[in-house]
């Protein structure tokens, strides 16, 4: 018994340290170095319940105590992102090198950015939750996508597995501004899924936006599978295949997959200043 209270205080001692070091109330925190801390702090807690706290007794439940951190960041960086603009041009690099599964990703116009996060309640499928944050008329807002503390939302959405790592900005010729977002999922051990989705800012709200002309349908999202293995240069550490805009600009290359491998074609949109057009005749 005092050994395993012993155990439980430690236990208690050592998130409490991780946690609470760098805590001061929401509304005090306006200096984005100290946004990324907290948020720092969070991550570092979910990564201690995942991997550290080790304990055979039924009074620790590591589970429950990540989708509390979880919940807990996705509270305060929904609060932070509405209330401090300044953080919608800062790059959170100190949070993306310490490699615990946060990233950020924001469009060239500064306009709209995306954070996520590995929650660390998957196995060989990988759970994210994730936020944007977007600009209408000088006015800051976000619109949380993923949350794996909402049961019901884990089990109905798709994305809820995805990080995403690539937004794309065009401008139309009626003076509409798309973004084009790229996401990756890991939905097994061995399969890997991207999703490329074209988004406006519309009347205050991030909407979805019919981008790619296929030869019957108008399409807002395009989603394919391939083998981790199979796509993998393992000494560049790199995809071989991914998909990609030209350096112009005017063509989107996605690659084309046939039994969960890439067969070294792609399919390929072309711009023409409204939609991305498909090309039939494209090699």
């Amino acid at each position: 018994m005092i050994k395993m209270r012993s155990s439980i205080f430690l236990t208690v001692l050592v998130i409490v340290t991780i946690f609470f070091g760098t805590m001061t109330s929401y509304s005090k925190e306006t200096n984005s170095n100290l946004i990324e801390q907290r948020v720092i702090s969070y991550i570092k807690a979910i990564h201690y319940w995942k991997y550290s706290c080790k304990d055979d007794n039924d009074l620790i439940q590591p589970y429950d105590s990540l989708v509390y951190y979880n919940k807990e960041l996705m509270n305060y960086l929904n609060h932070a992102c509405k209330t401090n603009p300044a953080i919608m041009n800062y790059n959170f690099d100190s949070a993306k090198n310490i490699r615990l599964g946060f990233g950020v990703v924001a469009s060239e116009d500064k306009k709209l950015k995306y954070y996520y996060w590995n929650t660390e309640t998957g196995g060989t499928m990988l759970f994210f939750d994730a936020i944007v944050q977007y600009s209408w008329k000088g006015n800051i807002r976000t619109k949380v996508l993923n949350d794996i503390s909402d049961p019901l939302k884990k089990e109905e959405k798709s994305d809820c597995w995805m990080w995403y790592d690539t937004v794309y900005t065009l401008h139309t010729t009626k003076k509409k501004t798309v973004y084009i977002v790229i996401g990756t999922s890991v939905l097994y051990s061995d399969l890997e899924a991207t999703s490329i989705e074209s988004y406006c800012i519309e009347n205050g709200a991030l909407k979805h936006v019919p981008f790619f002309r296929m030869t019957k349908s108008l399409l807002s999202s395009i989603f394919y599978e391939y083998s981790i293995f199979a796509n993998s240069d393992f000494i560049d550490n790199r995809e071989k295949y991914s998909v990609h805009l030209s350096t112009n600009g005017k063509k989107l290359y996605i690659p084309v997959i046939q039994d969960e491998t890439p067969t070294g074609k792609w399919i390929v949109y072309n711009y023409d200043g409204d939609k991305f057009v498909y090309d039939k005749n494209a090699k």
